[in-house]
Parts: structure tokens; sequence; C-alpha cells
């Protein structure tokens, strides 16, 4: 997954890849917590260039949920 590949416009189709690679990893889980776990490296290490381009400072729901 590249940084930018969805764009804003793509938000709903990268949360959707996200929860059936989550949902891969919970059902993997059952069968393989060592495989799993190995998932959620790979899967942490490939989303992590997006979490860089994010704005701390931008408020959103759940900061603001949190005053």
């Amino acid at each position: 997954m590249r940084a930018g590949a969805f764009s804003w416009h793509g938000t709903a189709k990268a949360v959707e890849r996200l929860k059936a690679a989550s949902s891969e990893i919970r059902a993997l889980n059952r069968s393989d917590p060592v495989a799993a776990a190995e998932g959620v490296i790979v899967l942490a290490e490939r989303i992590w260039p997006a979490f860089e381009h994010i704005d701390p400072h931008f408020p959103s729901k759940a900061l603001i949920s949190l005053s």
C-alpha cells in the first residue's frame, strides 16, 4: 500500500481494506497465533507511511471527545 494511494476520497476503500485485513488476522489468530502476530507486524509496516502524514494538531472527533 502506497502512502496517499487512496487520497482523501478513497478513505472508505482504505477503511474497508483495513477491516478485511483485521478480520483475516483475527481468524488466523485462532489457528496460528504466531502467523497472526507476523501479519500484524507486516500490516503495521505497510500502513506506517500513512501515519507519518497525519497532523497531530488537526482537530478530530476522537481528540475532542477526550477533552
